[in-house]
Order: structure tokens, then C-alpha cells, then sequence
């Protein structure tokens, strides 16, 4: 083998031995990416629970509501009854906001980490296609 040869396989040896240790530092990064991912899916359970809170939440307040419409049907209730009636919609209701406004903050939270995870890996993909 002549000195050409040789120059030329050790060039081509170095430069696989950098691909070699990029790729170790992407793989760091991607594996430490599903770390931040897994996070990101606990949270999106987490609010799949809430969700399910909230619906139970409207179901109960419809029940609410049912319940004291055929109560005044069957009782022509007194402003006093139609009071309380009121009071336990009224506090039905707010539990129903507090949680729609709840859910609308954990949305706005997991779209901005969604739009940060996204950033993230086309700043990834970019670094590695100039790789």
C-alpha cells in the first residue's frame, strides 16, 4: 500500500471516529429527549384524569339540575326551597368554572412544553442533518 493510501485511510478512519462520537452524543440527547417525553406523557395522564373529574363533575351537576326540576313538579316548592335549590346549582356551577378554568391552564401549560419539545427536536434534526 502506497503513502496516498495510507494518508487517506487514516483521514477516512479519523472522520468516522468524530461520526462515531457525534452519534453517542445524539443518542445522549434523544435518550435524555424520551426521559423529557415520559415527563411530558405522566402530565398529559394527569390531565386525562382531570378531565375525567370534569366529567363526572358534569354529570353530578346535571343530575343536580334534573333532580330539583322534578322536585319543583312534584312539590310547587316555596321561594325558600327554590333558594336553596338555587344555592346548590349556583355551587355546582362554580365548581364546573373553577375546574373548566383548571383545565384550560394545564392545556396552556402542556401546549407550551409541546412547542418547546417540538423546537427542541427540529433543532436536534437540523443539528444532525448539518452533521
Amino acid at each position: 500500500m502506497d503513502e496516498e493510501s495510507k494518508v487517506l485511510l487514516t483521514s477516512i478512519a479519523n472522520k468516522v471516529d468524530g461520526l462515531g462520537k457525534r452519534m453517542t452524543s445524539f443518542n445522549e440527547r434523544m435518550t435524555s429527549f424520551d426521559g423529557r417525553m415520559s415527563s411530558f406523557d405522566d402530565k398529559m395522564t394527569s390531565v386525562e384524569g382531570k378531565m375525567s373529574s370534569f366529567e363526572e363533575l358534569q354529570t353530578k351537576t346535571l343530575a343536580v339540575i334534573i333532580d330539583v326540576k322534578e322536585t319543583m313538579k312534584e312539590k310547587m316548592a316555596t321561594k325558600d326551597e327554590l333558594h336553596t335549590a338555587e344555592d346548590r346549582i349556583t355551587t355546582h356551577i362554580d365548581g364546573f368554572i373553577k375546574m373548566h378554568e383548571t383545565i384550560d391552564v394545564e392545556q396552556a401549560s402542556l401546549r407550551g412544553a409541546c412547542d418547546r419539545h417540538e423546537a427542541r427536536i427540529t433543532k436536534l434534526e437540523k443539528e444532525r442533518v448539518g452533521a
